[in-house]
């Protein structure tokens, strides 16, 4: 297997190690973000990547927000922290995501009128104390991407040796 094929399936490895943490830890509510993660190969080399940048639609209160895909990949491990300037009430457009967020989720509900006092609750509390893995932050990624890269890196090294091997042996029938 060449060096190439080596890395895109060690990259390919740290996905499905990172997807497992985030069904693991309970950090994939509609599955989307977790979808999103790839293996991104060009001509000049190889990345994992993650979220997106589309867009969906959905509608609470007879009122249509705009919503990325998938969560910014960064949020994933570190949670959302506190709001710097904190309004006197809980923004609509905030507290319509988190409703959406409850129904990915699949949180209970008796009524939608329930469900849009439990977001309301939510947001608040999101604004005032950030996320729970803000304040505990959980492992989604880092351990993945610390083995891909002691991997990668010792697949570079050996690639390196090998070639050096055999320029040495070219040159001494030389």
């Amino acid at each position: 297997m060449d060096l190439r094929q080596q890395v895109l399936q060690i990259l390919a490895a740290a996905r499905a190690d990172a997807q497992r943490q985030m069904q693991a830890k309970g950090v994939n509510a509609s599955g989307r973000t977790s979808a999103s993660i790839q293996v991104r190969a060009s001509k000049t080399g190889a990345q994992l990547v993650g979220g997106n940048s589309k867009q969906h639609t959905f509608t609470v209160a007879g009122i249509t927000f705009n919503a990325y895909d998938t969560a910014p990949i960064p949020t994933l491990q570190t949670g959302s922290a506190p709001w710097a300037s904190k309004p006197l009430r809980t923004p609509f457009w905030f507290a319509a995501h988190i409703y959406q967020w409850t129904i990915d989720k699949a949180l209970p509900a008796a009524s939608d009128k329930e469900r849009m006092s439990l977001s309301f609750a939510i947001a608040r509390k999101l604004i005032n104390d950030g996320s729970e893995r803000h304040r505990v932050p959980v492992d989604i990624y880092t351990t993945a991407a610390q083995k891909a890269a002691g991997s990668i890196r010792q697949a570079v090294l050996e690639a390196t040796k090998s070639e050096i091997k055999a320029a040495l042996a070219v040159t001494k029938t030389m």
